[in-house]
């Protein structure tokens, strides 16, 4: 039995936002593959988390790293993990402005630092987003020296290029044994110059070859779509790329409901790409839905998004359904899903889960990215407000083209997320490809 020892700093127990969705998804499979998958999280836990843990079946072997005490402060930054008062006041439902305003005022001026934990994208500090090199914890480099030394993997499996610095922690001699795999989830230096078009914050500043010297003592990368992959080749043209999509359960299958009024679902955390995209929807598109529409057409929210939202501030016709433990039902009870994102990258879960749900898409360019062959016939695309208005009035009035995409979103998932078709390329490599401790 070969041992992959997975290194991330996403709370992928709680599976709530798409990074953590991936690696819970992944993390499942891994195990269900015979492989023994130890858990090097060198993040602080609270209580919820502990009972998270403990519901989890199978449960996560986690090797110690740090003190959870100590682990969520870096001393020579003040940075705090999740879970303390700075991350509590990020909950706070308010525009991005006021809030970073906020945020300086309460800590002060502060260098620019990196937040180590697995949330760091909704922790971008207000005095610019740090670079790469800001978020070496030498704490972390030392605990996972010792997690390899204890757990003597086969491979090593890094969530993130946040802790490729890790790596850094083994001497050469011991960096042979064990291979090494980042999962990048994104192409990060892409996805940071779109947030920055568009006036956002990210929770890295990265440029191309600073994301290529990271990837570089990896012995392969993982990309999360063909896409992704392309471009990791450009910019490591010596390097093993391998696709491995995101997989996901997929129902059997079942006639498309007739209901009426439609519904229509948006399902989302409170990321700024989605706060951006829903907030452009409900001022652009949603009027003229409702307009043309009116009540044979109820608009449902879903996910971390309702604690950004007034809900005294929605239009007609909007509720606000707030985080639930399980997705089935919202797809179930959903007739149309949309995902009207602008900005962004990677593959979008989002989008995964509503087709394998087989309900009719709406997505954007953007959001099709990595399932380009797709459009039009397992979803539709719209990339301004106008044809996605039209998309919509199509889509809610012909319950014949409805039927139609759900029945192709289906198929379309079989082919693309099973766990045979997402994860076959890497069960591949782990099992006949990587090379055992010492050899060769």
């Amino acid at each position: 039995m070969k041992t992959v020892l997975l290194a991330t700093n996403h709370k992928f127990w709680l599976a709530n936002r798409g990074a953590r969705i991936r690696i819970a998804h992944l993390y499942r499979f891994l195990l269900e593959a015979g492989f023994k998958v130890p858990v090097f999280f060198p993040g602080t836990l609270d209580e919820a988390d502990r009972q998270h843990i403990e519901c989890m079946r199978p449960r996560p072997d986690l090797v110690p790293a740090v003190d959870t005490n100590n682990a969520a402060r870096r001393p020579e930054t003040g940075r705090h993990a999740p879970g303390t008062p700075l991350r509590r006041l990020l909950r706070v439902p308010r525009s991005v402005a006021a809030l970073l305003a906020r945020i300086r005022q309460r800590r002060g001026p502060a260098p620019r630092a990196a937040d180590p934990s697995g949330d760091a994208e909704q922790t971008a500090p207000a005095h610019g987003p740090p670079r790469l090199c800001d978020f070496t914890v030498p704490a972390w480099q030392q605990a996972f020296r010792a997690a390899c030394l204890e757990v003597l993997p086969h491979v090593v499996l890094v969530e993130g290029i946040g802790l490729c610095h890790l790596l850094q922690a083994l001497p050469e001699t011991e960096r042979a044994r064990p291979s090494t795999v980042i999962d990048t989830h994104d192409v990060m230096h892409k996805r940071y110059r779109r947030f920055r078009i568009h006036g956002e914050p990210h929770w890295i500043q990265i440029d191309r070859d600073e994301e290529a010297d990271a990837l570089r003592p990896f012995d392969v990368v993982l990309a999360i779509q063909n896409r992704d992959a392309a471009t990791f080749r450009e910019m490591l043209p010596n390097k093993r790329i391998l696709t491995v999509s995101h997989a996901h359960p997929i129902p059997p299958a079942e006639p498309y409901p007739e209901r009426a009024p439609l519904t229509l679902c948006y399902v989302a955390s409170h990321g700024h790409h989605n706060r951006r995209a829903l907030a452009q929807f409900l001022e652009s598109v949603w009027p003229k839905l409702n307009k043309r529409l009116g009540r044979n057409l109820a608009f449902a929210v879903y996910g971390q998004i309702c604690e950004v939202l007034d809900p005294n501030a929605l239009p007609d016709g909007v509720r606000l359904q707030g985080k639930v433990e399980k997705l089935e039902p919202v797809y179930r009870n959903a007739d149309i899903v949309i995902n009207p994102v602008f900005f962004g990258g990677g593959l979008k879960i989002k989008n995964v889960e509503a087709l394998c749900s087989a309900r009719p898409l709406l997505t954007t360019r953007i959001g099709a990215e990595g399932i380009e062959h797709g459009a039009d016939s397992a979803f539709l695309v719209a990339d301004t407000d106008d044809q996605m208005c039209e998309q919509l009035v199509r889509l809610a009035t012909q319950p014949q083209l409805r039927r139609k995409l759900a029945a192709e979103a289906r198929r379309f998932a079989l082919e693309n997320f099973s766990e045979q078709a997402a994860y076959g390329p890497l069960r591949r490599l782990l099992e006949e490809e990587l090379p055992l401790p010492g050899a060769g």
